[in-house]
């Protein structure tokens, strides 16, 4: 209960950071009456996986443009987000696209007591994780937030992610140890 707090907070303080047009806003957060309470940006829309089912290729890439901009002002701010994926990117109105839920942010600067992840810990999305994050690495760093929009692009172009398997440790054993195979 107190890591899952920590961890709250810890979201909290990274978004409440980002000042970006493509990163949803976070206003407060705290604890009130003994339960967890954050204040953000309201987005009507949808998730950019269920959207990205009716969009164009073109539409499709403009918004990993976005995103990609996005995530590098997180990158400026000292923060890597690591669970890049679909579901975290909300579509509101006009195609608009925001990055949300760092709720696996880590602070890229000399200071990682932000990160309440240690080295050996295996966090984020199995098929969205960057060989260096899948292997629990401690030297992840900005480029695995890069290879996740890699991920989404890849699977914009052929529907599928370039790993899959039936169960998370199946999945990550293939990001580890197989090569992407190219889209066709």
């Amino acid at each position: 209960r107190v890591l899952e707090e920590e961890r709250f907070v810890q979201e909290a303080q990274l978004s409440a950071k980002l000042k970006h047009a493509n990163i949803v806003t976070v206003y407060e957060a705290g604890l009130l009456e003994g339960r967890q309470f954050l204040a953000m940006e309201l987005i009507e829309g949808q998730a950019f996986n269920d959207w990205r089912k009716a969009a164009t290729f073109r539409d499709q890439v403009q918004v990993i443009r976005d995103v990609a901009q996005a995530v590098h002002h997180a990158h400026e701010q000292g923060i890597l987000h690591r669970d890049i994926k679909p579901r975290n990117i909300l579509m509101g109105p006009g195609n608009h696209s925001y990055v949300t839920d760092f709720g696996l942010a880590k602070s890229l600067g000399k200071n990682v007591s932000l990160s309440l992840t240690g080295s050996g810990a295996v966090v984020g999305t199995p098929a969205y994780m960057s060989p260096e994050q899948a292997q629990g690495l401690e030297r992840v760093d900005w480029r695995t937030d890069i290879y996740s929009l890699g991920v989404i692009l890849y699977e914009c172009m052929t529907g599928r992610t370039p790993f899959t398997g039936e169960s998370p440790i199946e999945i990550l054993m293939k990001v580890v140890k197989d090569p992407v195979v190219p889209p066709l």
